[in-house]
């Protein structure tokens, strides 16, 4: 077998294990046996490793950001005007304006709660006193802080942390930092 520490997301304790196919059932009863004594975690879904790990380190993927500027991600300063790109005239005049939305942090205390993240999905969109503010952008159960998370694109300015606003006039949801690990 052959380990790899991996822990480019954030969490606290991660490796990758590379094992003979024909020795994976035998290593997989002990390390579950381990996993079980010590309170250990066994994550081997690409979702998780894909989407979950890096949410709750407050890393977003390009999908998290469709339709979005850079200067509502808080990606402003890596946009170089000095460099030739595609779009700069527009995001010269972007840059010109306070941004319209923010992105922020979710969490979700519904622990059974189906929301669906992207500008184009049904059923998750946000609302503070009965107001459209925004849509979910991601939403992911984090394994590493034991709670529903994501991100939510909304009116800049109308949300603060700890504020509860609904998704989809269902599940309640409370702003938070975009970073969920502490």
């Amino acid at each position: 077998m052959r380990v790899a520490r991996a822990g480019y997301t954030g969490e606290k304790w991660g490796f990758e294990l590379y094992v003979p196919e024909e020795n994976v059932d035998e290593v997989m009863a002990k390390l579950d046996a381990a996993a079980a004594e010590q309170g250990g975690l066994h994550v081997t879904e690409i979702d998780a490793m894909a989407m979950t790990l890096p949410a709750e380190a407050g890393y977003y993927l390009m999908l998290d950001l469709r339709r979005c500027t850079p200067y509502e991600v808080g990606f402003d300063s890596m946009v170089d005007f000095k460099k030739d790109f595609v779009g700069k005239r527009a995001l010269r005049k972007l840059s010109r304006k306070e941004p319209a939305r923010e992105l922020v942090g979710i969490e979700v205390p519904d622990y059974d709660a189906v929301i669906y993240g992207g500008p184009d999905c049904k059923g998750n969109e946000v609302f503070k006193d009965g107001k459209h503010i925004g849509y979910v952008t991601k939403f992911t159960y984090g394994y590493t802080v034991e709670k529903n998370i994501g991100y939510a694109l909304v009116k800049k300015g109308s949300v603060e942390l700890g504020d509860v606003v609904k998704v989809n006039n269902r599940y309640d949801a409370i702003i938070t930092p975009k970073k969920h690990l502490v």
